[in-house]
């Protein structure tokens, strides 16, 4: 029964603006575990843990004892915009996301198969040169991307869940 409750509480907060704090980190995290086993197999590494806080959402180690730490994102409004959100404060000005994270790397989950991944620098440095618009929200404040300027000028490697 449980998991019968789960799915449906999935498909809920799927379906639906995501209103509260607790509604989107419970979204994200789905995507955490999704991108798991795909990037260990990438990145030939071990999933070592979760952050809870804003240094990263995922770290790796490789054989040779490297670490690697991964920001997950799913933008909800890509399919419809073709744009990426990269947060980068809250509304009150507290800096957080690219401006505070610890990762290496950014994993933004353009549908729910399709993942694409950018060295965390790579992308400051693109945001820094397209100057993409900056948008306000109730909670947080980030740059819209265009996904398409992004790969075709930058360092983005794409991916397919169904490849793993």
């Amino acid at each position: 029964m449980k998991s019968i409750i789960y799915i449906f509480n999935v498909y809920i907060i799927m379906n639906q603006k995501l209103v509260t704090f607790k509604q989107r980190q419970k979204y994200g995290e789905l995507f955490e575990k999704k991108a798991v086993i795909p990037l260990e197999k990438i990145f030939n590494a071990k999933f070592i843990n979760n952050c809870k806080d804003y240094r990263y959402d995922l770290l790796f180690r490789t054989l040779d004892k490297r670490e690697i730490k991964f920001e997950i994102k799913r933008d909800c409004k890509y399919n419809a915009t073709g744009n990426i959100f990269v947060q980068f404060s809250t509304c009150d000005d507290i800096d957080n996301g690219i401006s505070t994270t610890e990762a290496d790397f950014y994993c933004f989950f353009l549908s729910d198969k399709a993942f694409s991944l950018i060295e965390t620098n790579e992308l400051k440095k693109a945001i820094d040169e397209l100057k993409p618009l900056i948008k306000t929200t109730a909670k947080e404040k980030g740059y819209i991307v265009h996904y398409e300027t992004l790969k075709n000028n930058y360092n983005v490697r794409e991916f397919n869940i169904n490849d793993f």
